[in-house]
Order: C-alpha cells, then sequence, then structure tokens
C-alpha cells in the first residue's frame, strides 16, 4: 500500500538508512501499489516516489498502481509523476458483473467449507454490488448461523445475514422514472402530466423541476 510505502520511507530516514530503503524498492522485478492516491499527500514521498518509478523503468521492471481516480484528477500529485502515471494503461476498473459476483460467492463459500443453494448465491450476488469485502462477512455471518443454529443455509439464513448491511431503509435508487414518479406525489400531478404537452402553471413547474 502507499502507506506502507510512506511508512517504511519515514522508518528509514529515521535510522539514516536510505540505501536499505532504494535496495529494497528499486531492485524488484514487480512493484504492485495501491492506493496510489495517498503518495500524492507528501513532498518527500513523491520524490522517493519518482525516482523509484524511474530506477525500475530504467531496469525494465513492471510497476502496477491502483488508485480511486485517475492520474489527472490527482490535484496534488506532482506533474512529473502524473505524466509518469499517464505513460502506461490507465484501466478503468468497474464493479464485477452479476456472473462474477456470483463466482465470488461461490468461491468464498467454498474457502469456509460452506455449501450454498443456487438461490443464496444469487440473492447474495443480487444485493452486494460494488463492495466485494462485504461478501466475505456475510459469508462469515452465514457461518457463523449454520454452526451456532445447526442449520442448513438457506434463503432465510442469508436475508438475516445480509440485513445489517443491506436493509429496507435503503434510499430508492435514483432513475428518470423515480424522479419523475416523486415530482408528481409531491406536486400533486400525475407522472402522466409531466410527460404530456400540458402548460398548466402547476404542470409546467413540476416538470421544469424534474427535468432539472
Amino acid at each position: 500500500s502507499a502507506e506502507h510505502f510512506t511508512n517504511d520511507l519515514v522508518s528509514h530516514i529515521s535510522m539514516h538508512n536510505t540505501k536499505s530503503f532504494h535496495d529494497k524498492y528499486r531492485t524488484c522485478d514487480v512493484l504492485l501499489v495501491d492506493d496510489v492516491q495517498f503518495i500524492s499527500r507528501g513532498d518527500q514521498v513523491q520524490e522517493e516516489f519518482f525516482h523509484t518509478f524511474n530506477a525500475l523503468t530504467s531496469n525494465g521492471s513492471q510497476i502496477v498502481l491502483t488508485s480511486d481516480r485517475p492520474p489527472k484528477e490527482m490535484m496534488t500529485l506532482e506533474e512529473r509523476l502524473r505524466t509518469r502515471f499517464e505513460m502506461g494503461l490507465i484501466a478503468d476498473i468497474q464493479p464485477p458483473t452479476l456472473e462474477t459476483r456470483m463466482a465470488i460467492v461461490k468461491k468464498k463459500a467454498q474457502d469456509h467449507e460452506l455449501e450454498l443453494s443456487d438461490d443464496v448465491i444469487k440473492f447474495v450476488a443480487d444485493n452486494i454490488k460494488r463492495n466485494i469485502r462485504q461478501i466475505e462477512g456475510i459469508i462469515t455471518r452465514i457461518k457463523a448461523y449454520q454452526d451456532v443454529e445447526n442449520v442448513k443455509p438457506n434463503l432465510a439464513i442469508a436475508k438475516r445475514a445480509i440485513s445489517d448491511i443491506i436493509n429496507d431503509q435503503q434510499p430508492l435508487p435514483v432513475t428518470v422514472e423515480n424522479i419523475i414518479n416523486e415530482v408528481a406525489r409531491t406536486f400533486n400531478v400525475s407522472a402522466g402530466d409531466i410527460r404530456s404537452e400540458k402548460r398548466n402553471a402547476n404542470i409546467s413547474q413540476a416538470r421544469q423541476i424534474a427535468i432539472y
């Protein structure tokens, strides 16, 4: 992690042993750094990472960086580092598809020696769309229910396990349909009125707000 890189640098500087730090990071075949956006927080860290980056690319080593934003949006990142980050392949990693999430649920269950039916696997995958760590937490809960209550995991157990993360109080997804319906309800007009060409004052206002 970028935090580990930073802490390691600080530790070596405090021990007056930067050579050991250079030997560790500038001679590897592959350097994988997670959350590299945090490196942008310190000038000395950026300076060290700049020279590490140059040394590795000069040696033909591979560098793989992950972050929660593209280099151009790292506003505190030095320009010389930003351009180097942009010289490689930039891949936007999207949330996994349903099929991939189902495969992850199945694999996590196997790791916990847990046998889940297809409907339980699909239920978990349907409800956890972005945070894969949450899937592991749910599988751990299902396993606990099985061990404590001595019951075979089913859909009811899965719903209990997921209730701490997913609940009925979640806001509605922001879609055009939901916006139109909510505006229509608030202004006491119909969704059809908003979509129509009617120019009554209250309908026009509702239509303008829905568009906004």
